[in-house]
């Protein structure tokens, strides 16, 4: 049976404390180490890191890029997720842009 399988983007949603970048990492080294052992591989020029985050005290770019055997990800402000652009801030400006 030939399985092809395709991570166009994949998803961590957690509460920002701390330790977050380093669970984060863990949490996509992980993943490298799975799709290496499934015969699969993450492309690190597809594959982007967006943050959102409304607290005050936290500053995104004072956290580390995440990184892909040590090659940094592109960290963008806004992705196309099927058909509707999200933005780091949430706000609807680069969706509306787009489709007008």
């Amino acid at each position: 049976m030939y399985l092809k399988a395709r991570f166009h983007m994949m998803q961590l949603i957690l509460s920002f404390d701390k330790h977050m970048e380093s669970r984060l990492q863990l949490s996509l080294d992980e993943l490298c180490i799975w799709s290496t052992q499934n015969d699969m591989k993450v492309n690190r020029s597809k594959t982007k890191e967006i943050m959102i985050d409304f607290s005050a005290q936290n500053s995104v770019a004072e956290i580390p890029l995440l990184t892909i055997q040590d090659e940094p990800i592109e960290r963008i402000t806004h992705a196309t997720v099927v058909c509707v652009t999200v933005s780091s801030d949430l706000t609807w400006n680069a969706h509306v842009n787009t489709i007008l």
